[in-house]
């Protein structure tokens, strides 16, 4: 009887080569159903392996002795990075893009404090007053609004009512506030860009009440914006007051801990680029402050120099330098966590030229828009606060007196604007142009034209139409 001859598929092990079967797996002498087991491996090969033993003398001069002959330094895993060398830069590049986001906010601060007013009293009594005039109305009346509500904030109550909480309260009371300055930016930004929409609309029963529910929120935002600055500005000026230097050591603790925060993290260019515009805004704002409480203890004085001299500029500088190393510390070790390099901030500054030189062919209520809306700064909290210090550091003169003055004030105040804005677009223009003619020599000469002709820092494109 013929046996039944059994066809089997190939076995996916069948392609392996035979001496490699023949390596790893071999057949016993015993039994046949024995477990097969794998081969010893070379004993010359683990001798190799295992290091020679040597004596407690040895050891002492292997460990004493630096390098031998032939040896390198370092291991051929190990290359030195070559972001290391351009670590120094980094503080330049952080600083010079500061100096370009805080001279833009002192330039739209001046457009909201000079500029605004003259362009609605123009627009009113000369009777062409149009729809997209709408809303640097209601910018108008916000800012006469938080004006009118400082007015009834005691600064003496709230400076000694800080003054007499005690350390740890004052540090929570700092850190709870830098939280609500944060989270009232984004919210407020956010409503802005909402109302600025729903006005430049057309009109209907919806759009009527989406506008009305809009405005309300704004006047609650710039209420709550500026009393958190207020506290802020205050309760800086009692730690750099006091005479305890503690205070102001516990306050400004606040910036290490915003490393810990931002730089043991993963972020791309893009986040990146957040915590820049971010920290562009925080520059400003505290070199606003700083002005503040100066001005407002020399006035205390009466306006004695010395005094400034004498231990304020020092406590003063003290806080500004801390913050320059923070941000430097910050940005370097995000740079070399997330392994960019350092012309990442050569993209970011070309950036925030285009948004200005590109928001300039714009009309005149949009052209710094688009650029305070990527940093995230609202002029008018900080207008407004500067107007109550103002008051509070002025003489009282009489009303009649003021008339004499203004008007010449305001005149130098807007020839300034002007002058501050023209050089600050020929700088914008000028950076841009370097940036992008070092951009295309690093390229190859294939690719300039396409750099020539398109956008040079496209990962950032999706920002313009914010």
């Amino acid at each position: 009887m013929k046996a039944a001859v059994r066809v089997c598929a190939p076995s996916p092990w069948a392609s392996l080569p035979l001496a490699l079967s023949q390596a790893s797996v071999r057949r016993p002498s015993g039994s046949r159903g024995a477990t097969r087991s794998p081969s010893p491996r070379p004993q010359a090969a683990i001798r190799e392996r295992v290091p020679q033993q040597h004596s407690f003398w040895r050891w002492l001069f292997k460990e004493m002795d630096y390098e031998t002959e032939g040896s390198s330094s370092t291991p051929d895993n190990l290359t030195p990075s070559p972001n290391l060398p351009s670590f120094v830069l980094i503080s330049f590049l952080v600083e010079q893009l500061c100096f370009f986001g805080v001279w833009f906010c002192f330039d739209s601060l001046l457009h909201a404090c000079i500029v605004l007013p003259c362009q609605l009293a123009r627009r009113i009594f000369s009777g062409h007053f149009a729809r997209r005039d709408i809303f640097p109305l209601v910018q108008f009346l916000l800012l006469i609004t938080g004006c009118w509500l400082l007015t009834k904030a005691d600064l003496s109550y709230i400076y000694h009512n800080i003054k007499t909480q005690s350390t740890v309260k004052l540090y929570v009371i700092v850190n709870m506030f830098e939280v609500l300055d944060r989270l009232a930016t984004a919210m407020g930004m956010d409503i802005m860009l909402s109302l600025s929409g729903a006005l430049e609309s057309t009109f209907s029963a919806s759009n009527v009440r989406n506008i009305l529910l809009l405005a309300a929120g704004v006047f609650i935002y710039l209420f709550v914006h500026i009393f958190v600055i207020l506290y802020q500005v205050i309760a800086l000026s009692v730690a750099i007051n006091a005479h305890d230097a503690s205070l102001l050591a516990i306050l400004l603790s606040n910036q290490f801990i915003e490393i810990k925060g931002a730089v043991f993290k993963r972020v791309d260019a893009t986040g990146h680029f957040q915590f820049i515009c971010y920290d562009l805004r925080e520059r400003f704002l505290l070199i606003m402050i700083l002005v503040m409480i100066a001005t407002r203890n020399l006035a205390e004085v009466n306006w004695n120099v010395h005094h400034l001299t004498d231990w304020l500029i020092y406590k003063i500088v003290f806080v500004m330098s801390s913050e320059m190393v923070v941000d430097t510390i910050k940005h370097t070790f995000l740079m070399r966590f997330n392994d960019m390099p350092t012309s990442v901030f050569h993209d970011f500054e070309a950036q925030l030229c285009r948004d200005l030189v590109e928001g300039q062919e714009l009309s005149a209520p949009l052209r710094s828009r688009k650029l305070e809306y990527r940093l995230g700064f609202t002029p008018l909290p900080i207008a407004c606060l500067l107007w109550k210090y103002l008051s509070v550091v002025l003489p009282d003169l009489p009303w009649h007196y003021w008339l004499i003055i203004l008007p010449p004030v305001l005149g130098i105040a807007l020839v300034i604007k002007v002058i501050n804005r023209s050089l600050l677009h020929r700088y914008a223009a000028w950076r841009l142009e370097s940036l992008q003619e070092k951009q295309m020599d690093a390229q190859p000469p294939q690719n300039r034209r396409h750099h020539l002709e398109g956008n040079v820092y496209g990962p950032y494109d999706r920002y313009r139409h914010t």
